[in-house]
């Protein structure tokens, strides 16, 4: 099912990661789940750019950072996101200096049911960009 959000209801969805990420973190490491590394809350609005299959940049969607580690990371959107989609998203080093990493969604789930779904909770991989790619993307 496709996801989309209406005003309001990701702050809903929002919640429920935060409180699946707390809950988790109190587990014990044989009870997590199975990722290869560390998660850490992070709450932050972030605008990542989609990019075509020819790497040209398509559209800008607007997402809430939820947590994130050194392969990937959690968000929610009022944007419908599907597997295989990847984007250009823009992070901030230690430095300060920006720097622009890919991303893939992995899976999206929807909030709600069927015609009610009220945003997208969307896994997003990590990988390296080209360097052609990068450079269309500097906004």
């Amino acid at each position: 099912m496709p996801c989309r959000g209406k005003k309001g209801q990701v702050d809903m969805l929002q919640q429920k990661n935060e409180a699946r990420i707390s809950a988790a973190a109190r587990l014990p490491v044989s009870n997590r789940d199975r990722r290869a590394t560390r998660r850490m809350p992070i709450n932050r609005e972030l605008e990542m750019t989609v990019i075509t299959e020819d790497s040209t940049p398509a559209h800008r969607v607007r997402v809430r950072a939820l947590d994130i580690s050194r392969t990937g990371m959690g968000v929610v959107t009022r944007v419908a996101l599907r597997p295989g989609i990847r984007a250009v998203l823009p992070l901030a080093r230690q430095d300060g200096r920006r720097a622009l990493v890919g991303v893939e969604v992995m899976h999206a789930t929807a909030a709600g049911d069927g015609i009610d779904a009220q945003g997208c909770a969307a896994g997003l991989r990590f990988f390296k960009l080209s360097e052609a790619v990068a450079r269309r993307s500097r906004l």
